[in-house]
């Protein structure tokens, strides 16, 4: 009976489940961002989760709270990452993670914004220091869509989504290669290090 191709290295070769890859490691190896400045990330979106459902629904759902692990969706996320080789679908699997964090600012280009205007007004940092991440805040809805499109096999959303993201003009093929996700992916988590590094108390 054939393995399950997670079970394979990049050649094909069956691997020695006795001594398993850490695919955290190698996915957190390509990613220029510390543990500590994840641990960060998905707090912030944890954080900003809960002021956009309060002010959606105060009343009609008081007791339900924001039920996502943020912090659990990042790891979940670069560990798939560094499966690249031995797992067949593990940029669907890296995109899934990230998609299902910023789900609930999906709606427009304005909502990251405005969600992290209302804690940044809250920890009174700088008005300057905002307005220097609302591009990069705009920029979520456009990772929500394209990791989207990789999640559910859309080509057209993927390829709309790195014209977008990274280059207006790119042809089709190369909005659809490897290369292509792993620098969206990589610039995800340049983006989000830029907005924590906003709240240094985070």
């Amino acid at each position: 009976m054939e393995k399950d191709p997670i079970l394979k290295d990049k050649k094909g070769t069956d691997l020695d489940t006795k001594a398993p890859l850490d695919f955290y490691q190698l996915g957190f190896g390509q990613l220029n961002i510390s543990q500590s400045e994840i641990i960060k990330a998905g707090r912030l979106i944890h954080i900003l989760s809960i002021i956009k459902l309060e002010g959606l629904r105060p009343d009609k759902y008081p007791e339900k709270g924001v039920t996502n692990d943020h912090h659990r969706h990042l790891q979940g996320s670069i560990f798939a990452f560094g499966t690249e080789g031995y797992n067949q679908e593990w940029r669907e699997h890296a995109a899934s993670s990230l998609r299902e964090m910023i789900s609930g600012f999906s709606s427009s280009e304005l909502e990251f914004n405005k969600t992290l205007s209302e804690y940044g007004n809250a920890q009174d940092p700088k008005n300057n220091e905002l307005l220097k991440v609302e591009s990069v805040c705009k920029k979520i809805k456009k990772y929500y869509q394209f990791f989207t499109g990789v999640t559910h096999h859309q080509q057209a959303a993927i390829t709309n989504g790195f014209r977008q993201l990274e280059e207006l003009d790119a042809e089709n093929d190369k909005c659809l290669t490897v290369d292509s996700f792993k620098l969206v992916f990589r610039h995800f988590f340049i983006d989000m290090k830029k907005i924590i590094d906003i709240f240094p108390n985070l």
